[in-house]
């Protein structure tokens, strides 16, 4: 029984015309404890099988061996099957555990970094800040997420970031050193320079962004 290249198993088959040799017999009835004469009657009235019969069992075992053989392959590629899903199962969880736990220290960065800090998804719509920004800008946390970012822009700088630097932005995934004025929520302009970084999915996509904003309202007071 082969199953691919491999032999996996055998089935026996015996056929042909009982011995005729005297010593034979002998030699069988005094294995089996069985008087000769008894044992030389049996063989003597066992009639012969005709020859088609003998192919035809031949063929039909032949058959029944290939199909056990299919059987076996068949089921050893299922395994094999069943074992690669495994492995891909397995590197998948494994995957998402680790952008679960990345996407955990992202956030706690950008929660807690002392720094001005976004996150905002391929549209533009915040996704978190840090504590920091919220302090500096004067918002709650639940006033911030789920806006777009430009909304706490200055309306030129909104232009300008819609117009010039978006496009540039989810083209090469990054931007860098744009100046930008936001507006806080008692109405104080806060001039910035912003810079930031792509995350993308296994495609290629741009999927959410980080970005650091540096207070420069100081240095454009004193120019």
């Amino acid at each position: 029984i082969r199953a691919g290249k491999d032999i996996v198993g055998a089935i026996n088959f015996g056929y042909g015309d009982p011995p005729t040799d005297v010593n034979v017999i002998y030699r069988i009835a005094g294995k089996y404890k069985i008087p000769p004469k008894e044992l030389e009657q049996q063989l003597n009235s066992y009639p012969s099988r005709p020859q088609y019969i003998i192919e035809m069992a031949k063929k039909r075992l032949s058959t029944a061996a290939k199909l056990l053989g299919a059987i076996v392959d068949w089921k050893r590629r299922e395994e094999r099957i069943q074992k690669k899903h495994l492995i891909l199962d397995q590197k998948l969880e494994y995957q998402t555990a680790e952008l679960n736990s990345a996407r955990a220290r992202v956030k706690l960065i950008t929660e807690k970094a002392p720094a001005l800090m976004d996150s905002v998804n391929r549209n533009g719509y915040i996704m978190d800040v840090t504590d920091y920004w919220l302090e500096v800008m004067g918002y709650g946390r639940d006033e911030v997420v789920g806006h777009h970012i430009t909304e706490f822009m200055t309306e030129e700088s909104r232009t300008k970031a819609i117009s010039n630097d978006l496009p540039v932005f989810l083209e090469k995934g990054s931007l860098r050193n744009t100046e930008y004025q936001f507006r806080k929520k008692n109405g104080e302009l806060l001039d910035v320079i912003f810079s930031a970084a792509a995350e993308r999915d296994f495609r290629g996509k741009i999927v959410q962004s980080i970005a650091v904003l540096t207070d420069i309202s100081d240095l454009k007071r004193t120019e």
